[in-house]
Order: structure tokens, then sequence, then C-alpha cells
């Protein structure tokens, strides 16, 4: 049932509620059920489509034991994911439609519901994945400019945040996070976020790479990497020294989404 109501967020989440008292009946069964029903998702040759995005979504979202399913399986989803995006980004009809905007959103979702099952995979140099990095290579280029859809280049800017916010410790964070705003820098630079490292190549100076990289670490990190300072106590914290003067250069200058960058300030 709940497949038929992927774009009905209410709808699935009743049905949720629904398959949780079923699930206390008899455990086994609804999650066996549900990893049917995923299984031919991340166990297929073919790259992930539209449709299976937005159940990997609904899944991650509105359904208890589907997160219990892709806690199990967030290493197959990861893998598929990484796949697509090579594929979404060599064409300019897919960067710039809902199928690269809808594959950022699951990676958003994984790297917020599946925390603790992404963290090892960022932090842990001997749990490292290449299926990781393959991701924040792809949602690091989007949001630089090689998608032109602005609303996906918020959303990986949000994303790599997410992804940043997953730090067991408030210094691996907030390194992560000073590395992430070099992205006011006009040459080529390297971002490391824990035992991940990717080239950053400038596509452009629009400022909604600055944009979504702000946006997305004030919306995103905790309070203790905002406020955590960048060498010592004596150092200004990432949030003052940091953000506040990106969003305020944002705003003073002449852009589109004027919008946005006022909403980060405030």
């Amino acid at each position: 049932m709940q497949l038929h109501m992927v774009n009905i967020s209410t709808a699935c989440r009743k049905v949720d509620q629904m398959l949780q008292h079923l699930a206390k009946v008899d455990h086994h069964l609804v999650f066996r059920e549900t990893h049917h029903c995923l299984h031919s998702i991340i166990h297929t040759d073919q790259i992930l489509s539209l449709e299976d995005l937005q159940r990997a979504c609904m899944f991650l979202e509105d359904s208890t034991v589907g997160r219990e399913v892709w806690r199990e399986s967030h290493l197959s989803l990861l893998n598929k994911v990484s796949k697509l995006f090579p594929v979404v980004l060599q064409h300019k009809p897919l960067r710039d439609g809902p199928l690269c905007y809808t594959a950022v959103k699951v990676c958003l979702q994984i790297f917020q519901l599946l925390s603790s099952e992404v963290a090892p995979l960022v932090w842990d140099k001997e749990h490292g994945d290449p299926a990781v990095q393959m991701i924040l290579q792809a949602l690091v280029d989007i949001l630089l400019g090689k998608c032109c859809n602005r609303d996906t280049r918020l959303l990986a800017g949000t994303a790599v945040a997410m992804l940043i916010n997953t730090a067991p410790e408030s210094r691996a964070g907030e390194a992560a996070a000073w590395s992430l705003l070099q992205v006011s820098h006009s040459e080529p630079w390297l971002l490391t976020v824990g035992a991940l490292q990717v080239q950053c190549s400038p596509a452009g100076r629009d400022g909604v790479d600055r944009l979504a990289v702000s946006r997305g670490l004030l919306t995103c990190c905790r309070p203790h990497i905002l406020l955590s300072s960048h060498v010592d106590a004596t150092e200004m914290c990432l949030l003052l020294k940091g953000l506040f003067p990106l969003v305020y250069a944002l705003c003073e200058e002449k852009l589109e989404c004027h919008y946005f960058a006022f909403e980060g300030e405030s």
C-alpha cells in the first residue's frame, strides 16, 4: 500500500502507524515484507530511476520499519546512489531535472536519518567507503555549479552540511566546516571532511555556491560545531568568524537569490 503513496506523505504516515501496530504482533513479518519491497531497488543491475528514489525517500522519511531495513542495507543504498550520480551529471536534462534533485534529497535523508551508520564511513579511516567519497564529490560538483537548478544546488549544500553534522566530536566537524568555507575561493581547492577528500573546481561566481554552503551549515550543524573556535578559546567561533562575514557579503552583492541570503542572516 505504501508503494502507491510515495507522493502523499500524510497517507504514508497513516499506513506506517498501522504497520507499527502490526509489527507489535509480528515484527518479523512486517520487516520481511518491507525488505522485499526495497530489495528490488538496490539489488538490480539497472541504475536508480526517479520512482526508485521516491520510494527510497518515502521509506526513509515516513516508514519506521523502512528505516530499520535501510539501516541494515545502508551500504547497498549508498553504493546504488553513488553509481547514479556520474550518469546524471553527464546529461544536462538529467542533472537539471527532478532525477538529480531527488537523488540529492535521498543523500540528505540518509545523512540525517542514518547518521550513526554513515559516521564511521566518513570519520574513521579504517571504515572508509568509496561510495561516500563519490557521493560527496558529486554533491560538491552540484553546489559549485555543474547543475544549473538553484534548488538542487541549495539542497546539495544542505546535504554536505548534514554529512559534516555526523561528526563524532565538535573539533572534527568544525575542521570540516572551515574546509567547506573555502567555497569563497575562485581557484580550485581541496575539501576535507573527516577521512574524505574531494577536489573542488568552481564553475562560476553567481553566489549560489556560497549561499548553499552558508545556508546548509547554519540550518544543519549542531550548536557545538557552530560555536567552536578554529584554533583555541581565544579565537572567534565558526559562526562569527566564518559564517557571518560570508552571509553579510552575500547580502551586499546583487544576487537573484537575496531572499535566501537574508533568511540565512536572520
